[in-house]
């Protein structure tokens, strides 16, 4: 899958219904209460009207996805932790005692994880590029394999991999 492969995979997914989004923020800035009481509230609400289509949001159904993977640049220590601690954050989410999958059971979430490299480390980006086109495309499609069935109506997305914020 090329840029334009995934340019043309986007395409095809529906865009917010502004219409709603449009109607949800008018019916918050017309209810009577002190400015800023409901903090991002009103914005979580009109930018999740505009994406389920719907002028009366709500979340019924919602799943967590997380995605792992190792990361290369960890070779140049740029990170507290090392490469290492993810394996450890992945079995802490298989057993159900990491922090995502309590909250995710807190709030009646399904979860599930999925491998996008655990063990398999990038390219290090300080001396190398960090995945092939190829490796590129297969990363896509691991995102599109895990969510193309899910029965949700709130995609929360995460991510786990010592070194991912460099």
């Amino acid at each position: 899958m090329s840029d334009s492969a995934l340019a043309r995979l986007l395409e095809h997914l529906p865009g917010p219904d502004t219409v709603s989004q449009a109607a949800v923020a008018e019916r918050a800035a017309t209810t009577l209460r002190p400015a800023g009481a409901f903090g991002r509230l009103d914005a979580v609400a009109s930018w999740l009207a505009a994406w389920q289509w719907s002028t009366t949001p709500k979340v019924e159904k919602p799943a967590v996805v997380v995605f792992g993977a190792d990361h290369g640049v960890t070779a140049e220590g740029v990170s507290k932790y090392p490469g290492e601690v993810t394996q450890a954050m992945v079995a802490a989410m298989d057993q159900g005692v990491a922090t995502v999958t309590a909250l995710a059971t807190q709030v009646g979430a399904t979860f599930s994880f999925h491998d996008a490299g655990v063990g398999r480390p990038t390219g290090n980006i300080r001396v190398d590029d960090a995945m092939s086109p190829d490796e590129f495309d297969d990363a896509v499609k691991v995102g599109v394999d895990a969510v193309e069935n899910i029965d949700a109506d709130l995609l929360v997305f995460g991510e786990v991999g010592i070194g991912n914020t460099t």
